[in-house]
């Protein structure tokens, strides 16, 4: 289920195919119902931290307060502005489209060097996009950002090439039989 409309406050952007966690109470409603419980029980953090598969979300809570976040590498993504003391959330940033677009001359310039525009900016000045494995909470007319999820290398000292070999044969397995669909 792709959303991409705008939601002032109200509404939730739900994108992608979240994987929750066996056992997660909510699910049989629906994602939305399934992060609303996450949330209960473990906080923004932690809850997004729960969550495997590309995901994007955004949901405005029981208490006026705004939670969104995006997977580990921002294969989905959430966009929004604050407009004074509200926050504005859509799954792109073209969606806040009103009147003459007020383009970023730094968006422009990282485009045309290094032919990306990192996050958090967009083309549109004053628009945002959340980075990968961050969620943000507005609440009381404060954004917060923060990062629910850091990646750690830690190389192994002495790899054998067959265990290394095996590893990687399985999780390709995985990772096919995860994403592929019967036909």
């Amino acid at each position: 289920k792709q959303q991409t409309l705008l939601r002032p406050l109200a509404g939730a952007v739900l994108t992608g195919a979240p994987r929750f966690p066996a056992g997660t109470s909510g699910i049989e409603q629906g994602a939305e119902a399934a992060w609303r419980q996450l949330l209960k029980a473990h906080g923004p953090a932690k809850a997004a931290l729960q969550v495997g598969g590309a995901f994007a979300v955004a949901l405005t809570l029981d208490d006026g307060s705004v939670f969104m976040a995006v997977d580990k590498f921002a294969i989905q993504t959430v966009c929004y502005r604050v407009d004074g003391a509200s926050l504005r959330y859509a799954a792109r940033a073209d969606a806040f489209g009103t009147g003459k677009p007020s383009l970023d001359p730094q968006a422009l310039f990282d485009y045309l060097y290094v032919h990306v525009i990192p996050a958090p900016r967009t083309v549109h000045q004053g628009v945002h996009r959340l980075p990968p494995g961050h969620y943000a909470l507005f609440k009381d007319g404060q954004l917060t950002v923060a990062p629910y999820w850091t990646p750690r290398f830690s190389p192994i000292a002495r790899p054998s090439f067959n265990a290394l070999r095996d590893e990687f044969r399985t999780l390709l397995r995985q990772a096919v039989r995860g994403n592929s669909t019967p036909a």
